[in-house]
């Protein structure tokens, strides 16, 4: 490959790692505090939000670019548009384990949500959505 393309490619892969929550982490334990309530507490707005947070975890995880595309905001899948062929093959990567990843609170503001998932042996990872057509859309993946 030349380096006019790589020079593409690089931009639109950074990309995708990011909105997927890959490549960050670091060492230590998961961060004592959390924003928001506990999901059972949070509402019905708030419970749905969770679930589209934990769907999000588990598509990026299958590493199934399409599956993760449904549930990201429009404005992610804009951006992916032409980079690497799209959106769908924009975010296909080699499976992850995201089994230790649980959804632990949210907080919601108006038609926008801040979810923190708890991540087994890792730092807390923040997942931020909001709302498209009445429905909850993931508009950053975390880190």
């Amino acid at each position: 490959m030349g380096g006019a393309h790589r020079l593409v490619v690089l931009p639109a892969l950074l990309a995708a790692l990011a909105l997927a929550g890959c490549g960050g982490g670091g060492k230590g334990k998961a961060k004592a505090t959390s924003v928001g309530v506990p999901v059972a507490q949070s509402g019905p707005n708030g419970r749905t939000a969770a679930r589209v947070a934990q769907a999000y975890i588990r598509a990026d995880g299958s590493g199934k670019g399409a599956r993760t595309c449904k549930l990201v905001a429009a404005s992610v899948r804009d951006r992916f548009a032409h980079a690497r062929g799209g959106c769908a093959r924009a975010l296909t990567h080699p499976p992850v384990d995201v089994a230790a990843q649980q959804v632990n609170t949210v907080q919601l503001n108006g038609s926008s949500a801040v979810v923190n998932v708890v991540v087994a042996g890792g730092p807390t990872r923040t997942i931020t959505l909001q709302k498209e057509g009445g429905a909850w859309r993931v508009s950053n993946g975390g880190t």
